[in-house]
């Protein structure tokens, strides 16, 4: 038994430790998002906004519906009054309903709705900018992993290249100063190297606070796949935005809803009829439990009509309507101006991503080259046919090539996002589309 704890203790360690958040083996891109959405302080603020609503739009339902008003009232005089007794009290239960009000309460409906629509847009608009922010945070991450991995390789290939100007150096084939030039190479690749590890310890830093989780090796983050769609319309792309995007959506919701409101008022211009159904009971003490000997009647049963009308009320509703007109006006002017700046921002886009796609060829293309150019550098070096300045010549073509590859890859994946969250929709955006390249880890 005694032989056996140590295991049982690893396993309980082991369970323990994959129970604890943020020490997963992996993340993935969806994952990332998932938590981001769970936890982002705006996200959950816009769903607060939404709950607030739907307790509005239910409140605006009420007015739709009878109410119901108890009564109880107790009172004491000093001296009798026509010989009654100097205590008295009354029970009264009332039920009342409105029977017009210049349609306010049914405005004040249409309004609440549109709120409501308004309230859930923004929310689904914050969620998408979260999103964006995320892919965002997570591609550089991974991007800054890259370039670490491509510092290290120049590093080993400079290290590997002083090793061959030592032994060269050694046999009098090479003079010192071809040396010297790798040494300050080496020195220069070994700054470079920690310069792009501090740049991932913040991206892996500005990850962690978008998705609420402790990332802190870059080892755990699973390339997303994406596959890149070819001959993006742009007309097609622009109709699609101003259809879909949530943040128009919005705007319009809350025009609707301001106009109703606007109705609403209008209702004050009219009377508000109201009917009422009262049953009272009285007493001669604190209990109304009849008046005794009183010539007054115990209880009564009231049924009454109340016409009310507003004839001067100093402009108020007249103002307040204006301002709710000139509020909406104010919305829809907005709203060309969010139009035109998304159809500018699209443009914008869809250019730097057909620059990046055509720079993720370019580069592809590049680094085989370069690869070639330093393999066969490389062994010229080493037979003495080439010398260092050529060699570190093509080393420095070769990281140059590595670099651009990464770059143009993630230009190209975050410029597909952004545009997925201009127009709201990644499948719209692939709608939008020709074709698609295959499939590639990012």
């Amino acid at each position: 038994m005694k032989k056996g704890r140590p295991y049982f203790t690893l396993l309980f360690l082991l369970l323990i430790t994959l129970s604890i958040p943020g020490t997963a083996s992996s993340l993935t891109l969806e994952e990332a998002i998932s938590a981001a959405l769970e936890k982002n302080p705006s996200v959950l603020r816009a769903e607060s906004e939404v709950t607030s609503e739907k307790f509005r739009l239910e409140a605006s339902r009420g007015k739709f519906f009878p109410s119901l008003d108890l009564t109880y009232t107790f009172s004491r005089e000093e001296e009798d009054i026509f010989f009654t007794s100097p205590e008295s009290s009354s029970f009264t239960a009332e039920a009342s309903l409105n029977l017009f009000r210049g349609f306010e309460d049914l405005h004040t409906l249409r309004g609440r709705k549109y709120s409501l629509q308004s309230a859930r847009s923004s929310r689904e608009e914050e969620a998408s900018r979260v999103r964006f922010r995320v892919i965002e945070a997570f591609l550089s991450a991974l991007r800054e992993k890259q370039e670490v991995e491509v510092a290290e390789e120049a590093v080993k290939l400079l290290e590997r290249q002083r090793k061959d100007a030592e032994n060269l150096l050694k046999n009098g084939l090479v003079p010192k100063n071809d040396l010297l030039k790798v040494e300050v190479e080496l020195a220069t690749a070994r700054q470079e190297l920690l310069a792009r590890r501090a740049s991932l310890a913040n991206s892996l830093k500005r990850l962690s606070l978008e998705t609420g989780l402790s990332v802190e090796n870059a080892e755990i983050l699973v390339p997303p796949k994406i596959s890149f769609p070819r001959d993006l319309d742009g007309s097609c792309l622009e109709k699609e935005a101003v259809a879909g995007k949530n943040l128009l959506k919005s705007i319009e919701a809350r025009i609707l809803s301001l106009k109703e409101e606007g109705e609403a008022l209008r209702g004050g211009f009219f009377p508000s009829v109201d009917l009422s159904l009262s049953y009272t009971t009285y007493g001669d003490s604190a209990f109304p439990d009849g008046r005794g000997d009183s010539i007054l009647p115990d209880r009564q049963l009231t049924e009454s009509l109340t016409v009310t009308w507003n004839i001067f009320s100093g402009g108020s509703t007249r103002n307040e309507l204006k301002a709710k007109l000139a509020e909406a006006k104010a919305l829809e002017h907005r709203l060309d101006e969010e139009i035109n700046f998304l159809a500018a921002q699209l443009t914008e886009a869809l250019n730097a991503y057909r620059v990046a796609l055509s720079s993720v060829a370019l580069a592809e293309k590049s680094l085989i080259q370069a690869r070639e150019n330093h393999r066969m550098t490389e062994n010229q070096y080493r037979q003495g046919l080439a010398t260092a300045t050529e060699l570190l010549d093509a080393r420095f073509l070769l990281t140059r090539a590595e670099k651009e590859k990464i770059t143009a890859s993630y230009d190209a994946a975050l410029s597909l996002a952004r545009l997925e969250f201009l127009v709201g929709s990644p499948d719209a955006v692939r709608a939008c589309g020709g074709g698609q390249e295959p499939p590639t880890s990012r």
